[in-house]
């Protein structure tokens, strides 16, 4: 059995979500634990602007917001710490962090005449555990990380975006996991990506 109650007033909200041992979000399915089943639960709160939408518009041009996730409070000490197995072959010992999640982001689009702009933008991710994926099992790791990206967007004209952006730190493929690369990895030293939208 699981439950989600979301409210939300202007710029602000906030969720809740609960879910009993029998689900795959809390139960033995997703990560390694000391223990089978448990009931547990997640929330956050968000402060977010949007540019134009009826409920959370501020400025126009202007879309940012800080946000904040906290997930399984009542029962993580009951999940491995997966540091992966060192030289010696020992098994790292402990559990994880209390997983808790936080960012922030800003961007503003610039009109530049009737149809060109540019729009600056970052953002920042933290995390109390990383998300190890050199690791076959694919757990959390007790080790603090962030992420960040810049970048900038251009729209010479109508129906035409160019875009640089430099991010340090890599992002999981799940949106949930977090980070599987923390900025000061020295297993990743940044990217930076260019590119061209055109619709058509």
């Amino acid at each position: 059995i699981d439950a989600l109650l979301r409210m939300q007033w202007k710029w602000l909200s906030s969720g809740i979500y609960f879910a009993t041992a029998g689900t795959n979000i809390f139960g033995k399915r997703v990560f390694a634990t000391t223990r089978a089943h448990y009931f547990d639960f997640a929330g956050f709160l968000k402060l977010e602007t949007k540019s134009g939408d009826p409920y959370t518009h501020l400025l126009t041009g202007l879309n940012a917001g800080v946000e904040a996730r906290v997930y399984i409070p009542l029962t993580y000490v009951f999940y491995k710490n997966n540091g992966g197995y060192p030289l010696n072959g020992v098994v790292p010992s402990g559990t994880i962090n209390m997983p808790i999640l936080g960012k922030a982001w800003c961007s503003y689009r610039i009109p530049l005449g009737s149809h060109a702009w540019l729009a600056p933008h970052t953002s920042v991710l933290g995390t109390t555990n990383r998300f190890n994926i050199i690791n076959a099992a694919g757990n959390l790791v007790n080790e603090r990380a962030l992420q960040y990206q810049v970048g900038l967007t251009f729209s010479p004209f109508e129906k035409v975006e160019l875009s640089a952006q430099w991010e340090q730190g890599v992002l999981s493929d799940v949106p949930y996991m977090g980070i599987t690369q923390s900025i000061w990895s020295e297993r990743h030293f940044g990217t930076f990506v260019c590119g061209m939208k055109v619709t058509w």
